[in-house]
């Protein structure tokens, strides 16, 4: 007597692997744009707090170049690019990315003693606009 073995399948069927690939699809449908959006946020989020490091970090840059510094408002047709100050031949202090703009009402100075004017400043990048203030003699950047 002969005995028959049951024949297992050794695959996955064509039908099954268009299901668990329409499931992906799906899955990548919904979740593919928030993380998008989260990249995009924490990209500019990042790009923001390295312009406040370098605003923060002027009176010891001049302090320890041992020469002053200008922050002023950027020209139009140069945002993003660094540009001489209004007070000297020095380079732009603040690098910031294409498309951002530091705006101060009155140019705020540094001295090569690490202390400064004070001033306020105004941030725009693309459609955020954050408004700050610096307090003479130490100018930490504090927002309003």
């Amino acid at each position: 007597m002969a005995f028959r073995r049951a024949i297992e399948p050794g695959g996955f069927s064509l039908l099954e692997l268009v299901i668990v690939l329409v499931i992906l699809g799906l899955i990548g449908t919904f979740a593919l744009p928030p993380m998008i959006r989260l990249t995009e946020r924490t990209r500019f989020s990042l790009a923001r707090q390295d312009v406040e490091r370098q605003l923060d970090q002027l009176p010891q840059t001049a302090a320890t170049q041992g020469r002053n510094l200008v922050l002023s408002s950027m020209p139009e047709a140069d945002i993003g690019v660094p540009v001489p100050v209004a007070a000297g031949k020095d380079p732009y202090p603040v690098t910031v990315p294409e498309g951002w703009r530091i705006t101060v009402d009155a140019p705020i100075s540094y001295r090569y003693d690490g202390s400064c004017s004070g001033g306020k400043l105004h941030l725009t990048a693309f459609d955020v606009a954050v408004d700050y203030r610096m307090n003479p003699p130490l100018c930490e950047l504090r927002p309003g």
